[in-house]
């Protein structure tokens, strides 16, 4: 239980614990050295044999990706609200984990993620009085004594003795948390058919024998302090008392029915520091519950706060892997707008590139691009071949239309290319001599005008390969101007050393 009540609060106060480790950083420039230094080691450990231009290789990628941070701190990439909530979420899940292991084992037993367990109980019970004195306590204990010595002889009298001596008569369903700690952990452990020993709670003495286990869908509970009972606090309270130094200053609000001390009144101290009224004020500005809530959820915040400022002083592999998050999320987002802003609305940059790298998209087949132009007689042939051959290929479609009336008629039949391999007989035939191909009788003669082509012949035509390139060469010619801007914010002395390693 005490692990769940934890891990349900941790996600409450992360924002303030990110606030308290910026505050605690490191210059930046010896953070990003000690960043490259624990890469290093790291890459090294997972592979011994790393050659030397490997390792150069390595490190200069870690030297640009600090070099790229730099930057997108300088464009004020890491104070967005969005990169700042990506964090806090992270940096709850990796505390989270790192905390957990370093939280002991709780007394009660684990629950079930999916289901919760009930048991079916015959519950010997008898009320005892606050006021109570010696002689009628000593009653009761001897009475169940030997109640329990009499249900070891024969155990299914159980529900007789609950109908002669238990202030509960019928069977009752019981559950996790629904009764104090001290009657949960003498029960919830116990197995069909099984006897508790005689226990005590705050409302009196008890002895159970459960009758049957059932296991029930859970139902979503609410993940923050205010869903926390007082039993659940109070365990809460007594695990982390054990690894750190707790005590009131001031009376609780649950102890008195006029709580109202002054602004600079101390509530309680905390490993040496203390926590005074104002402070749970400014807590409960933002927490509108009641007094009691308002307490211990600022008190449980306080602790989990101490834990995560212990953590990041203690844990260098926390900080470590909480720093690698936060730049990815700073590189990735720095690129973005980077390429964006060279790529968008950027065609003849596009359609110069592919100019210059036309042969990095050589096509998997040959096609023919031009243009096929059925006709149906000699005459026709001749006089579409002295038009294609007078004018402009862009004009071509337009001065047969014009001359013939229509591209598609008893005089031509007109296909534009490009032809790849395959898709037109006639090209097949004649310029690829393969396969074969029997002319209409409406249209004999062809007249073809164009080339073979390897290569397309506009950049749209693979569009997504030439921007993915592009963006490439825009990157890396990005990359060498922050090395050529930002070099000099990094000590040399250092990287040659990190460079040896």
């Amino acid at each position: 239980m005490k692990r769940k009540i934890i891990s349900l609060l941790v996600c409450l106060f992360s924002i303030s614990f990110l606030c308290r480790i910026d505050a605690a950083e490191k210059s930046l420039e010896e953070l990003s050295v000690a960043f490259i230094k624990h890469k290093i080691e790291k890459i090294k450990k997972e592979n011994p044999n790393l050659t030397e231009k490997e390792s150069k290789g390595y490190v200069d990628s870690l030297i640009l990706n600090q070099i790229k941070v730099l930057e997108a701190k300088k464009q004020g990439i890491d104070t967005s609200f969005i990169y700042l909530n990506k964090v806090a979420e992270y940096s709850h899940i990796l505390a989270n984990q790192r905390l957990s292991k370093k939280r002991k084992e709780s007394y009660m037993p684990k629950e079930d993620k999916d289901s919760i367990k009930f048991l079916q109980v015959y519950h010997l019970f008898q009320s005892i009085p606050q006021e109570v004195n010696n002689r009628t306590f000593e009653e009761k204990i001897n009475l169940f004594d030997s109640i329990v010595f009499r249900l070891y002889q024969d155990p299914s009298q159980f529900q007789w003795y609950v109908n002669q001596y238990s202030e509960v008569k019928e069977p009752v369903w019981i559950c996790q948390k629904q009764n104090v700690i001290e009657f949960d952990s003498q029960v919830m452990h116990l197995d069909s058919g099984e006897i508790s020993v005689p226990f005590f709670t705050p409302a009196g003495i008890h002895l159970v024998k459960v009758i049957r286990k059932e296991f029930f869908p859970r139902k979503e509970k609410r993940n923050d302090w205010r869903s926390m009972t007082f039993d659940e606090f109070n365990s809460f309270l007594s695990v982390m008392k054990e690894s750190n130094s707790f005590s009131y200053a001031y009376e609780t609000p649950w102890e008195k029915n006029f709580w109202n001390p002054s602004p600079n009144q101390v509530l309680f101290r905390l490993n040496g520091k203390e926590f005074t009224k104002s402070d749970l004020d400014y807590f409960s500005k933002n927490n509108l519950t009641t007094l009691n809530k308002q307490y211990t959820g600022f008190i449980i915040k306080t602790f989990l706060d101490e834990q995560y400022v212990s953590l990041a002083r203690e844990d260098k592999e926390y900080e470590y892997d909480l720093m690698e998050f936060k730049q990815k999320l700073l590189l990735e987002e720095l690129t973005q707008r980077e390429l964006e802003k060279r790529t968008s609305h950027d065609p003849l940059g596009l359609e110069f590139f592919f100019s210059l790298h036309k042969k990095n998209y050589k096509l998997e087949l040959p096609r023919y691009q031009g243009i096929l132009v059925l006709c149906a007689n000699r005459k026709v042939a001749r006089e579409v071949k002295k038009l294609l051959r007078r004018n402009a290929q862009e004009k071509w479609a337009s001065i047969l239309c014009e001359r013939f009336g229509d591209t598609q008629n008893q005089f031509i039949q007109l296909q534009e290319g490009p032809f790849p391999i395959g898709s037109n007989a006639c090209v097949d035939k004649k310029i690829f001599k393969q396969g074969s191909y029997k002319a209409p009788d409406s249209h004999p003669r062809c007249v073809m005008v164009g080339e073979v082509e390897w290569y397309p012949s506009n950049y749209l035509e693979v569009e997504e390969r030439v921007v993915a390139d592009y963006k490439k060469y825009l990157k890396k010619e990005w990359e060498e101007n922050l090395l050529a801007n930002w070099g000099k914010e990094f000590n040399e002395e250092v990287l040659k050393t990190v460079n040896k390693r």
